[in-house]
């Protein structure tokens, strides 16, 4: 590996002994070799640091930092700290990577240098592997509706849209009168 990663991996986890194996090694599997994992163990109780030590003690990608407990966003910010790539990507400990991933993102972002950020598609476990964390997305706070407003918010505030230029709202429908009614509750009226 260079000495400095053209990725850095985040991957916070808390007690996650039950998934932990497979997600380590979908990252240690990426067809991108220039890495680095920071395994960031937000004071687990269970078997997860014992297990990761054992999956990773010959590789120099992988970087495990254990933190007492302070919870997923300080656990994030400390990763940030220590991340040495130019790029970050985060995993989460119950989720498993394609191994072509960390190199197709990263080349995306390479080609494409006005962009800071890109996502990515998912495929869900089959039922009886997700956990009781996906079921918190049927939370109002997390609704599709929740996401619209949010998204308003920042778009009203969005410098091109507010440079006195023609604003047309497309599309018809429903969900398109919903989502453009948030934007003029805002000052943002179409002219179409």
């Amino acid at each position: 590996m260079s000495l400095t990663p053209r990725v850095t991996v985040l991957l916070p986890f808390h007690n996650a002994a039950n998934s932990l194996h497979q997600c380590i090694g979908s990252i240690l599997n990426q067809t991108l070799r220039s890495f680095e994992l920071l395994a960031l163990d937000d004071g687990s109780q269970d078997d997860s640091v014992r297990q990761l030590t054992a999956m990773i003690q010959h590789d120099s990608r992988v970087r495990l930092v254990r933190t007492e407990r302070s919870g997923l966003v300080r656990t994030l910010n400390l990763g940030l700290q220590l991340a040495r790539a130019p790029l970050v990507a985060r995993m989460d400990a119950d989720d498993r990577m394609c191994p072509e991933r960390l190199e197709r993102q990263a080349e995306y972002m390479a080609a494409h240098p006005e962009l800071v950020a890109v996502g990515s598609r998912v495929r869900v476990f089959p039922a009886d592997v997700i956990g009781a964390g996906f079921y918190s997305r049927t939370d109002p706070r997390y609704s599709r509706a929740a996401f619209d407003r949010v998204r308003a918010h920042y778009l009203a505030k969005d410098p091109r849209l507010n440079q006195g230029r023609e604003l047309i709202f497309w599309g018809a429908g429903r969900k398109t009168r919903r989502r453009s009614d948030l934007l003029v509750t805002r000052g943002h009226r179409p002219t179409a």
